[in-house]
Order: C-alpha cells, then structure tokens, then sequence
C-alpha cells in the first residue's frame, strides 16, 4: 500500500466553469484474475496452461482529502511541494509477501519546459527525469536496476534474460541525482547500478536527476501564436504542427515507429474585458462558445456554390481544423485540446489551424497590455526528451526469477511558452507583415487604421458614479424605533434588505 496524489483535472465548481482540484489517496492492491495489455504475449506462450489463470494486481484507492484551487499554478506548486515530501519519507520491506505471480513495475518519466520566442527559436529549457518501482515480489529479494549511462558503457554484465527491449542505443550522462532511502549509493558509484530492496506494494520514486537536452534538437511540436489587430477587428491565429519523431520498435533495426504527441492542450490568454463575447446563455446558466471544426482556406462544395445550389457558411467565431477548441474561464484562456498529433495513419510536418475572429463594439475596451505568452502542454509514449533507457532489470535472491513479469513504461511531459506576436495591420486577410506578395510595404503600413477606442472612459466614468443603487429611508425599509423601556426587544438594530410592502385587503372582497 502507498499514499500517492491524483493527477489534476478539472472538475464542475460553479455555473461559470470548473475548479482545479487533486486527491490525496491510499492505494492497496489486491492479486485478482484478470488480463492487462502485458500479458496478452505470455498468454499466446502458454502462461495459461503453466501457471493457470492469468493474474493481476488490481488498484483499490480510498480518497483520504480533496484539494482544489482555482489559480492553476498555486495547485501545481503545492503538487510539486507534496512529491518532494512524499519523495524524502523514509519507506521499508517489513513483510514477506508471497504472490502467485511475481511483477515488477518501471515508469520512467520525462519533465520538460521550454520557451519559445516568437521566431520559433528555443531560447531556454531545462529537463528532469523521475524513476518510479511498482513491485509484487515474494520473499525478500533484491532488484537491480541497469540504465544507459555513460560511465557503464563496455561494462555490462548483465544475464541475457534480463536484458529489456531498447529504443535507442544512445547513452547519457547524469547530474544533480538524487535517491530514495532504499537505494545503495554506494553501489551506484561503484558500478552505476540502482541496487534496491523495493518496499511491497509501494509505487515509490526511486530517483530522479537532471540531463542537458541539446539546443539544435527539432522540437516535436511547433506553436506559433499571433494576434491580429486591424481597428477594432481582432483575429487570434494558432498553428500547430508536429514533427516526425521515429524509433526502433524492439531492437529491430528495418522496423520502425512514429511517435506521436498526445493531449496536447494549447492556452491562449484572453483579456478579461473580451470574456463576454465567448459566452453564451444557455438554458440552465452560460456556456461556452464552442469551435466549429472546419479545415480554414478550403472551399467545400465548389461547384455547388458556382451554380447557385448552395448558400454560403457563416462565418463561425472559433473554427478548428482538428480537436476542440473553447473558452474555459477556470484558465482564462481560449484552450484548444487535440488527442493526437499526426493522426493515425497520417504524416507528420501538417499545419493545422485554429482561427478566431471578432469585432469590438463601441462599448468594448482595447487592453492597454496584452499576456506576452500562451502555454502549450502535451505528453508522447516515450523517454524522447532525455534518451533514458532501461536496459537491463535483475531480481537476485528470488526462488524462481523467471517467472518474475516485467514491464517498463516511458512517457515524456513536455510545456512550452510561446511568445504571442501581436500585430497592428490595416486588413486582417492581406497584410504586408504576412503576405510578402504585397509590392508596396511602406504604403500598405501607412494604410493602418487607428487602434479601437470605447465611447466612453471608464475612469471618468468611475469618478461620475460609484454604481446603480437606489437609496430608501429607514420607514421604507421597515425599521422601526425601539423603546429605551422595552427589555423584550433586541439590541442591535433590525436592518432589512428589502422594503416592506403593506397591502390594504379593504375592497377586494375580503
């Protein structure tokens, strides 16, 4: 068993919008008949019929509290504060367990930031890698864990059933490291192998260190944000692609995979005075506009359209070539989420666009400072960032290590800022700084129209008056006079909100 944080989500707070919120829980496991993912392959084998049913460890989690937020980094922040302490507890193998089926479990995870200016050049980044066990072993065993590292290259020695499928055959280099009480150090700087003894049913971080990711590397997803403004007409403009990033698929050299990005989620900051024109009444409280998903410059039904059968599309004001794209107030952000980037069975180096237009009425404020970045997060099915590899996995003390199941898990949690580039231009569909067709650059700059300005000045309007209210006297509000001599009534004075209404039934038949 083990206490461990949820993964934050979103979750209904009012009728505005959502709440960030994170569990802390108490996870068991319980050894149960069923089939995950890992085992399909053994069951082909013959697991079945040589160890009979087929078994797994099984989650059951008790939430002990729930915490939420509705300022993103704040719940973050305390996230990453809960993992550090969680990280330096200290965590034995008391017991001696006995399982049917023996497992042991490696996640290694990837943590990446980045900010990207808006020439799409990477000017800072940095990157973490965090090593997580899971492990259901009888008795009191000792797991030894291999990763590439550079000091270890030419002196493995490692038995050929220990040896784990690779993606890469790359090996890093490792600094700022730091180890879970149950890791010998002394054994890693002799000869760079994690030597553990796992605690039982504990999903634990085992370690964690820092790697140099190089500065030349092509980025798997490219974001570049723009803000168009042409008057008091505004166009947010967000295109995405992403990459090709390929790996051998099991040592194998003539086969190969694309890995894709996954979740991505793309957060362009709205300023608050423009909220208004993403909502919508509903009719159990206000929504959100949502995105049409419609691919921008292409022309559907063309020879319709010329002969006349067609009507023409109206103009939505969020459309996206791909995913879902809304306003979510717990953000403040128009936020564009796409499950996968390329598509199954597509190809990489794909621009798609999401495109929102608008115009400012006279009542609307033109913000004097715009947020200068958007953040974009996403996740991909491997350790892309730092290279990491675990390449050997080896249970020592154990009766039969054989039968001992392993399975490793690599995933890579990237976030970017991207510089938005806001642009004045004098026509949102043709423009020198984009269209470089344009002949004349000094004369289409000239042409741009003068920035939007509301009717009215709201801090002169705020010197005016200091809002709508309506004042009543003290008869209209139903107060009454208390007596000096009345010890029956209270001593603080009855304010009512409201006025009271006395009805006279005199002439209605009563």
């Amino acid at each position: 068993a083990t206490y461990s944080l949820s993964d934050p989500t979103l979750q209904a707070y009012d009728v505005y919008g959502k709440i960030h919120t994170v569990k802390l829980q108490y996870v068991s496991y319980k050894e149960r008949v069923g089939i995950r993912p890992g085992q399909i392959s053994r069951l082909v084998e013959g697991h079945v019929t040589k160890y009979g049913l087929p078994l797994e460890h099984s989650a059951q989690c008790t939430v002990l509290l729930k915490f939420g937020s509705l300022n993103a980094a704040e719940l973050f922040t305390f996230v990453a504060t809960i993992e550090d302490i969680l990280f330096r507890c200290v965590a034995l193998r008391n017991n001696i367990p006995l399982y049917k089926q023996d497992e042991v479990q490696i996640h290694c995870y990837d943590e990446y930031n980045a900010y990207v200016d808006k020439f799409n050049t990477l000017s800072d980044q940095k990157a973490r890698v965090r090593l997580f066990c899971l492990a259901f072993i009888s008795g009191s065993p000792i797991l030894e864990i291999g990763l590439n590292d550079r000091r270890r290259q030419g002196k493995e020695i490692v038995r050929r059933k220990d040896i784990l499928p690779m993606y890469t055959e790359r090996w890093i280099r490792f600094e700022n490291v730091e180890f879970h009480n149950t890791v010998e150090q002394e054994a890693f700087e002799k000869e760079q192998v994690i030597r553990l003894s796992p605690p039982d049913g504990c999903f634990f971080e085992v370690m964690r260190f820092r790697v140099r990711p190089p500065k030349n590397r092509e980025k798997p997803l490219t974001v570049k944000c723009v803000m168009k403004i042409a008057g008091s007409k505004v166009e947010i403009r967000i295109e995405a692609m992403a990459a090709a990033q390929t790996e051998r698929a099991k040592s194998v050299l003539s086969s190969k995979r694309q890995v894709p990005c996954e979740d991505i989620q793309i957060r362009f900051p709205v300023p608050e005075a423009w909220i208004y024109l993403f909502r919508e009444e509903r009719r159990w409280g206000v929504g959100s506009v949502h995105a049409k998903v419609r691919c921008p410059g292409k022309v559907k039904n063309l020879k319709d359209r010329l002969m006349g059968t067609v009507h023409n599309i109206d103009n939505s004001l969020i459309e996206a070539a791909i995913g879902e794209a809304k306003y979510e107030h717990v953000f403040r952000a128009l936020v564009w989420r796409i499950p996968r980037l390329p598509e199954k069975y597509h190809a990489a180096y794909k621009e798609h666009l999401l495109r929102c237009r608008f115009e400012l009425s006279s009542f609307d404020l033109m913000p004097e400072t715009f947020t200068p970045t958007c953040d974009v997060e996403f996740t991909m099915p491997l350790a892309m960032v730092s290279n990491t590899v675990i390449r050997s996995v080896s249970v020592e003390k154990h009766e039969d290590s054989d039968r001992v199941e392993k399975f490793v898990r690599y995933v890579a949690k990237c976030t970017y800022k991207v510089e938005i580039d806001y642009v004045q231009c004098s026509h949102l569909d043709m423009d020198a700084t984009f269209d470089p067709i344009v002949a004349n650059l000094t004369a289409n700059q000239e042409n741009i129209p003068e920035p939007h300005k509301a009717m009215f000045n709201p801090d002169e309007v705020k010197e005016l008056h200091g809002g709508y209210r309506i004042d009543f006297s003290d008869a209209e509000i139903g107060a009454k006079r208390h007596n000096d001599a009345d010890s029956s009534s209270d001593e603080e004075e009855d304010h009512r909100a409201m006025p009271v209404i006395q009805i006279d039934p005199k002439g209605y038949g009563y």
